[in-house]
């Protein structure tokens, strides 16, 4: 059962802070096994059961070669786990790696749908050449919370109904009343 944050408080009262950062390297190294989508992509094919390579590179559209190279990280990661079944090697999820599929799949369902990005390349740098003409670092301009905007970035504010509001201030910004 995942402990809630009061069962970790005590953790860390009981046996020391010491205790608990000892644990950042372990759960470093880890995070770095799973950083890659190919790796999440095979855990996620694993999460509805024990797969051959064959069947894992199928459903990721990958060579067996290339699945096989990312199942041997995970399975020394410890989430994945190899059994041999007469001359094929099948994969599933360890406890663990079980474990740790369900709490993304449960964070991701929390987070809603990803945003789709407000600006393609081409837009960002016609944004940006804006903001040159009144600002000398306009990618700071744009990434900086602003007081005008209250104290978001304006770079937030695109794609948004405050959008105008960017546009408003750049222009008076280069008409120079903020000079």
């Amino acid at each position: 059962m995942p402990s809630t944050k009061s069962d970790r408080k005590k953790t860390v009262s009981a046996n020391g802070q010491e205790e608990t950062l000892s644990l950042v390297p372990r759960a470093g190294s880890l995070l770095k096994q799973v950083n890659d989508p190919t790796r999440l992509q095979v855990l996620l094919a694993l999460a509805d059961g024990k797969k051959s390579l064959c069947q894992i590179s199928e459903r990721l559209g990958r060579s067996e070669e290339e699945s096989g190279y990312h199942l041997a990280l995970l399975c020394t990661s410890h989430m994945v786990d190899s059994h041999w079944e007469g001359y094929e090697a099948s994969y599933d999820l360890t406890e663990p790696g079980a474990r740790f599929v369900d709490s993304i799949l449960r964070l991701l369902e929390q987070a809603g749908p990803s945003p789709k990005p407000v600006l393609t390349k081409s837009q960002w740098k016609k944004l940006v050449k804006e903001v040159s003409s009144a600002d000398d670092r306009p990618v700071d301009w744009l990434n900086v919370p602003n007081p005008q905007f209250e104290r978001r970035r304006p770079l937030d504010l695109i794609g948004t109904d405050d959008e105008v509001r960017v546009h408003i201030i750049i222009g008076a910004a280069r008409a120079g009343f903020f000079a």
